[in-house]
């Protein structure tokens, strides 16, 4: 059984771009989540995790009329790993 399924909530870390993309509204925003631990040494520590999403179709809309950069918001989907290759060359 295969499952790929992601839940973020988290705030928007700037105002999210809309494009259209063979006649399909596309919105991209980048997500900011935190996680809080506790280190070997007992220190407390916390570390951010930035996320770029991108939403399709109507629902696009919908986050370009109520999203801004640091509205909070969930976001539930699958994850897709991209890969770029770098102007050194280098595989990202």
């Amino acid at each position: 059984m295969n499952f790929n399924e992601a839940v973020l909530v988290g705030r928007l870390t700037r105002d999210p771009e809309i494009r259209e993309v063979g006649g399909t509204n596309v919105v991209l925003f980048t997500v900011a989540t935190n996680r809080s631990f506790t280190k070997k040494n007992g220190e407390k520590s916390e570390k951010t995790l930035f996320m770029d999403c991108e939403l399709w179709g109507p629902a696009a809309q919908i986050i370009m009329d109520r999203g801004v950069k640091g509205t909070t918001i969930l976001v539930r989907g699958p994850l897709e790993q991209d890969n770029f290759e770098g102007k050194d060359g280098s595989k990202r």
